[in-house]
């Protein structure tokens, strides 16, 4: 299975992209380290059908709870409000699970969120 290291000058880190056949009904085994983690998937109306349930039950499988925003299918998708609209949805996902532990830093940020 080809791997792809892409370097990007705006990103902390490298990251890898693997390609090949029948990947995503092994994706669990190269999302372990989600283990433990949160993990939203962002996909459109079109893709969502053919893909969405089995990414989330490989998520699962690799020990992350998932959550998914499914966008518009099309072009015009692509755009600021849409991005707002999962940033929204991200913080939504994050307040509202029952599990969350939070650090003292994430913990002084709802605070202050709550108390406005």
């Amino acid at each position: 299975m080809p791997i792809v290291k892409v370097e990007a000058p705006e990103q902390a880190s490298a990251y890898d992209i693997h390609i090949g056949h029948g990947l995503l009904k092994k994706a669990a085994g190269l999302l372990e380290r989600c283990r433990g983690h949160r993990a939203m998937i962002v996909t459109d109306e079109n893709v969502a059908p053919l893909y969405l349930d089995a990414m989330k039950a490989q998520l699962e499988a690799a020990g992350a709870q998932a959550s998914a925003f499914v966008l518009p299918a099309g072009e015009t998708t692509k755009c600021m409000a849409q991005l707002e609209r999962i940033y929204d949805n991200r913080a939504e996902f994050l307040l509202t699970v029952e599990t969350l532990e939070l650090d003292h830093i994430r913990k002084d940020r709802l605070e202050n969120i709550s108390a406005l």
